[in-house]
């Protein structure tokens, strides 16, 4: 199945890797179904795109979250790295921020 739009006669189409699957209701169709649902998502174009909206998010949140990390630090505490004080600093989580949307 391909989400995208082919514009010069090409798409990409979407990968489906599936590593482990114990589920007897959870079928490869179904999950392909719902992968290629997802690739419809985008609010930001209104056409589909070759990657689901949740990976493209986390992605963009991910480059976002190395950049901070690298402009300010993690905390450590006695040479380790501190990752629960280290979220509550750079995080979003209890803050004004939380609750506002952005994106694009």
């Amino acid at each position: 199945m391909t989400a995208a739009v082919a514009r010069q006669g090409t798409a990409r189409a979407v990968k489906y890797t599936v590593v482990t699957n114990t589920s007897t209701t959870l079928t490869l169709n179904l999950l392909e179904s719902l992968v290629w649902g997802l690739c419809f998502e985008h609010q930001v174009v209104f056409h589909p795109t070759s990657l689901p909206a949740p990976l493209t998010i986390a992605s963009g949140f991910s480059k976002r979250g190395t950049m901070m990390l690298k402009e300010v630090g993690p905390v450590y505490v006695n040479g380790a790295i501190e990752y629960q004080a280290t979220n509550q600093q750079l995080g979003y989580w209890i803050k004004e921020l939380f609750g506002t949307r952005f994106n694009a």
